[in-house]
């Protein structure tokens, strides 16, 4: 662990206990388990699954991105249901995450959600064409071109 992050993860700690402090010590617990493990690079499915499955949005918004920075290709399936999450921002967190945990498996999701006729808002839609670009290949390259001639979206 370098200096930088251990300097850098207790103020993450009280940021994240501050705002969840109304909603009790369990919440504090699975975000410090989840950083935790995201910290020694551990990929806790169990954790992982609970968390994203919280009731409460910003609990499940950092298991998303604790997904993707772990870069490990079993974050996928886990991540792939909360594109269509009830919180945008919650799809947006999702998208993002896909994107940064960089499995090319996770560029079918993405697209089929594109063009899913539950319409994505607009931060959501950002970071959806973002995590296709950052997966690359000829599929994502089809679906950019797509979406700059408003043949997606155009609505």
């Amino acid at each position: 662990m370098t200096l930088r992050r251990l300097l850098l993860l207790p103020g993450l700690l009280f940021l994240v206990a501050a705002r969840l402090a109304a909603q009790g010590e369990t919440n504090v617990e699975l975000l410090a388990t989840l950083l935790a493990a995201e910290d020694a690079r551990r990929f806790e499915e169990p954790t992982l699954r609970v968390a994203l499955n919280h009731p409460d949005s910003t609990v499940r918004a950092a298991a998303a991105m604790s997904a993707g920075r772990l870069r490990d290709p079993r974050g996928v399936p886990l991540l792939v249901p909360h594109l269509r999450d009830p919180d945008s921002l919650m799809q947006a967190t999702t998208a993002f995450a896909l994107g940064i945990l960089g499995d090319t498996a996770a560029l079918t999701p993405l697209l089929e959600r594109a063009r899913d006729p539950m319409r994505l808002g607009n931060p959501a839609a950002l970071e959806l064409i973002t995590a296709v670009a950052r997966l690359g290949g000829d599929r994502a390259a089809g679906f950019l071109r797509d979406v700059l001639q408003g043949a997606i979206w155009s609505s």
